[in-house]
């Protein structure tokens, strides 16, 4: 094969891996700030097959987390087919040890290219003075900046310029759609009028996580516009499966007539769902429950009718990162084409399309 027809093949795969990256991820884009001057591109040999791009990632969970092993799985699939050298540092839950983690990034030497980051509440101003200080490209995803934040650090490429840029679920709208989702499968298998009351429980996430607060926001504005359905009581599971469960058998005693479980999270609705079986409700028909996040948990448990419904896509924000951040190092800015702040928007997944998201996992799913 001539070194032309080689190179034509291969312009021609990268641009139908953009291509469906972009179909799958579904991202919205907002317009980019233009006209700045960007830091220094890495001075690198961007022509040699061995690998040469060197990227940082700080996860901010511990490895065996659905989500988050998921994130990096696909992270190192994507930095292997761009020869990107990717090293994972993993905060294990741990806030603190987060900015521990950024600070023996930047002692390296040498340094790597970019740092990716999850833009954590009261914690992002410290990162960013830190990277900004040691001249450390960085991009962050995930969550949204909390208003009150963006006062003090602006957005990327303001006040900090090494925050190169920040890309974030559309969450509010996410937990909006999922609290329609719920109440119209409870309408239809009860073959209730719009009209009966309807009774929710909701279990968010961490008190410092703008993910949930975002999520809660969309209910709540969901529910703001349905007058029969009541949300009896929200808590904070923090995330985790077995406070929801625990907390879910609290709140269901205390309103037996409960038939919708909002949480922010696919562990923290399999939780609940535990404690709703205890007590003898039937998933998909005394009561129902959804997540986020579209886990494998959460997607067999779809798929067997235990759940029913969870938002997903946002995976996709760190391989989508590593795509940016690899045309920037060579060259192409990304904020000229989907700007510096870059909004996921998730899909709903429930019994009418779990089998397609399911098939590379469980092949039998597709005949369902």
């Amino acid at each position: 094969m001539s070194s032309s027809t080689a190179k034509a093949q291969k312009d021609i795969t990268r641009a139908i891996f953009d291509f469906v990256c972009g179909l799958l991820f579904l991202c919205t884009f907002s317009v980019g700030l233009a006209g700045q001057e960007n830091p220094a591109l890495p001075q690198k040999d961007k022509t040699s097959t061995q690998p040469s791009m060197r990227v940082s990632f700080v996860n901010p969970a511990a490895p065996g987390e659905a989500f988050w092993d998921r994130v990096t799985r696909l992270m190192q699939e994507e930095a292997q087919a761009r020869h990107i050298q990717l090293a994972v540092h993993y905060a294990q839950g741990n806030r603190l040890k987060v900015l521990e983690l950024v600070r023996q990034i930047i002692a390296q030497e040498p340094k790597p290219d970019y740092l990716i980051f999850v833009f954590q509440a009261q914690l992002g101003e410290h990162l960013l003075g830190l990277t900004e200080a040691a001249g450390l490209p960085s991009f962050s995803i995930n969550t949204n900046i909390p208003e009150q934040e963006v006062a003090a650090i602006g957005y990327p490429r303001q006040k900090y310029r090494y925050w190169l840029g920040h890309m974030f679920p559309d969450e509010q709208s996410a937990g909006f759609t999922l609290a329609q989702s719920l109440v119209e499968q409870a309408r239809k298998q009860s073959g209730s009028a719009l009209n009966r009351p309807l009774t929710m429980i909701a279990i968010g996430g961490g008190h410092d996580s703008a993910a949930s607060v975002e999520r809660l926001e969309g209910l709540t504005i969901f529910l703001n516009a349905q007058p029969n359905v009541t949300l009896a009581q929200t808590v904070k599971a923090s995330w985790q499966k077995d406070k929801s469960r625990d907390m879910a058998e609290v709140l269901l005693r205390r309103y037996p007539e409960t038939s919708i479980i909002w949480t922010a999270s696919d562990l923290m609705a399999l939780g609940a769902l535990q404690a709703a079986e205890i007590q003898g409700k039937v998933s998909g028909k005394t009561v129902f429950a959804g997540g986020f996040d579209g886990t494998i948990e959460g997607l067999v448990a779809i798929y067997e009718g235990r759940m029913q419904a969870t938002m997903s896509g946002h995976y996709l924000e760190g391989a989508r990162a590593l795509t940016l951040l690899h045309a920037h190092f060579n060259g192409q800015d990304f904020a000229d084409t989907v700007g510096t702040r870059i909004r996921t928007k998730l899909t709903l997944i429930d019994s009418g399309n779990v089998s397609s998201f399911l098939s590379e996992h469980v092949p039998s799913a597709s005949t369902k």
